[in-house]
């Protein structure tokens, strides 16, 4: 049977810590930073869908 691997929030930071206890260790696997800004749909470019001449092979 496989530990659980529990979370634990750091407030102060905005940090998500999974971790693992075995025996007497601590595994932290990766941290996570919880806080992000969000999607300012706005500023995102939108590929182009136009093919140029180089790639249609017309240069």
């Amino acid at each position: 049977m496989r530990e659980p691997i529990r979370e634990v929030i750091e407030p102060r930071y905005g940090f998500i810590i999974p971790y693992l206890v075995r025996g007497n260790v601590l595994y932290i696997p990766r941290v996570y930073q919880a806080r992000r800004r969000p999607l300012d749909y706005d500023s995102l470019e939108i590929p182009s869908t136009e093919v140029s001449a180089t790639e249609q092979g017309t240069e």
